[in-house]
């Protein structure tokens, strides 16, 4: 407990604002990062739901279709925004005055930048062309029968449509003219997507047992794959499809929307088995593949909306736990993963994850810790208890952790070397300590030296293993590290304390510095921003 209040005393003290440069953004350890609220126009215009339906890049934006109910219905429209990295900017409103109105797919097709809209009405699911980037638009299929345009995919040079909710149609288009190829059951096509050479249409309804999927190899001719029913007869939708380790996998929705299975296709068989249930019972709307793992976007009634990601397709751990309802896309846009978000007034939201950022908040936690542990060896090992097992072992481990999350970014790292000469350093530093506590002023300067070739040999050890991280940075705060464990030791002696937790907060930044040293100089291949 002592040790506990120390180190929140330790924190209570620093001054932030003196090294606000080197304090990370806000992010999950996981490199998950909030960065766009609902747009204020959005929450300005309607007081009921809101969600991020359709992500797409064009020209190197990403475009991004909302979807608003509101009341008055004048107020209701479908909104096209994008983003460039900084700045989210309205595009364009769709449908004002429609009882729904979504801008639920968009799509690109041979230059030009398609949208297909939603609402609750025949003939509200229309198809806009752009061929301008977004800022002027033109109808290109003015439907009569459908209520929705939920999905957008090219296939053999034909754009197709996936339409919807009086009866599940496809329509393609081949560049002058839209012509229906799949006249579909009641219900509407949630999703399509290209898989070994065929298309896919994930058809859904209302009731359960309306999940199904279609195929076609050739655009005329369609085959009906798959009746769920025969997997669960619950099934009411099939909600997203996504390639994954060369199978197909198919996010399903229950009906009454009680909950939602992860399916897996064997090519050999053509049967559909359970390859994850999802403990929380919730639909799963999105799916995507980032830097070769598969994440899982749910959806539930009270609030569970969260992330799950797998390398194998079969265990599955919860990457972003949030507060709100329903993921609904996740799209990998610029080298990050994109989620959005909705349900309720406000609950647009997008995230952003990127895996270089999950590696540069680990390694600023270990490397935070290297303070924190350092710290509480000097403390324990200069009162006149014994030093105990646990400072000295959790110390160590810190070493291991570091030699760890580096191996996880470069396999032929050579773990047992560095683990080595990260302890030998722990070794070195605890001489030091005892020879500070003794007054050995000699014995003190020649393990100085030591340390200081320990701090060579790591970042000649470091550089070799990438040459992007900078030697000499890294030996230069290697011996700031030990200078301000030093100084700690000496200021604790001559009962200073307010230069003992200087020397701490120093220690602490430059362990950092040296984290983002390291973090920011990985290469694009490692799983660094492009």
């Amino acid at each position: 407990m002592t040790r506990l209040i120390l180190i929140l005393l330790i924190s209570l003290t620093m001054s932030p604002a003196a090294h606000a440069a080197w304090q990370p953004a806000p992010s999950t350890v996981q490199g998950w990062q909030k960065i766009l609220d609902t747009p204020a126009n959005l929450t300005n215009n309607t007081t009921n739901d809101h969600e991020v339906y359709a992500l797409l890049e064009h020209r190197g934006l990403l475009y991004i279709g909302y979807y608003t109910a509101g009341i008055p219905n004048s107020r209701r429209a479908a909104r096209l925004y994008t983003w460039d990295g900084t700045t989210q900017t309205l595009k364009y409103t769709f449908g004002t005055g429609l009882a729904f109105a979504s801008l639920q797919a968009l799509g690109e097709y041979r230059g030009n930048l398609y949208a297909g809209i939603s609402g609750l009405a025949k003939g509200d699911g229309d198809i806009y062309v752009s061929k301008d980037g977004g800022t002027t638009w033109a109808k290109s299929y003015d439907t009569t029968m459908d209520y929705f345009c939920s999905t957008l995919v090219v296939f053999n040079d034909k754009l197709y449509a996936g339409m919807g909710y009086a009866s599940s149609r496809i329509t393609a288009f081949d560049g002058k003219t839209w012509k229906v190829v799949y006249p579909g059951k009641p219900g509407l096509v949630e999703w399509m997507y290209v898989y070994k050479g065929k298309l896919y249409a994930a058809l859904g309804g209302p009731q359960a047992s309306n999940a199904a999927l279609v195929s076609t190899s050739d655009g005329i001719t369609w085959t009906v794959d798959y009746e769920f029913a025969s997997v669960a007869a619950t099934y009411a939708e099939t909600a997203s499809l996504v390639e994954f380790k060369g199978r197909l996998y198919a996010g399903m929705l229950k009906g009454g929307s009680s909950g939602g299975d992860l399916l897996v296709l064997d090519d050999a068989t053509g049967r559909w088995s359970v390859a994850w249930s999802n403990p929380n019972g919730n639909r799963l709307h999105a799916m995507e593949v980032y830097n070769g793992r598969l994440y899982v976007g749910n959806a539930n009634a009270t609030g569970a909306g969260d992330v799950y990601v797998s390398s194998d397709g079969v265990t599955f751990t919860k990457d972003l736990d949030t507060d709100i309802r329903e993921v609904f896309r996740l799209y990998k846009y610029n080298g990050s993963l994109y989620m959005g978000s909705g349900y309720r007034n406000g609950q647009a939201r997008i995230w952003r994850k990127n895996d270089s950022l999950a590696f540069k908040f680990a390694l600023r936690k270990i490397l935070e810790e290297e303070s924190i542990y350092a710290r509480n060896y000097i403390v324990s090992g200069l009162s006149n208890q014994l030093v105990s097992a646990f400072d000295e072992e959790r110390w160590l481990k810190v070493q291991d952790d570091w030699a760890q999350a580096l191996a996880g970014v470069y396999a032929s790292l050579d773990t047992s070397g560095l683990t080595a000469l990260l302890r030998e350093h722990v070794r070195i530093a605890k001489e030091a300590i005892a020879a500070a506590k003794n007054n050995a002023e000699f014995e003190l300067a020649s393990i100085k030296e030591q340390w200081a070739a320990n701090a060579d040999q790591t970042a000649i050890f470091l550089n070799g293993v990438n040459n992007l991280w900078p030697k000499d940075e890294i030996k230069d705060l290697l011996i700031k590290h030990q200078q301000y464990v030093i100084a700690q030791v000496s200021s604790r002696i001559a009962d200073d304390g307010a230069a003992e937790l200087n020397s701490f907060d120093l220690d602490r930044f430059y362990m950092l510095k040296l984290a983002d040293a390291l973090s920011d100089s990985m290469p694009v291949s490692q799983g660094g921003v492009p």
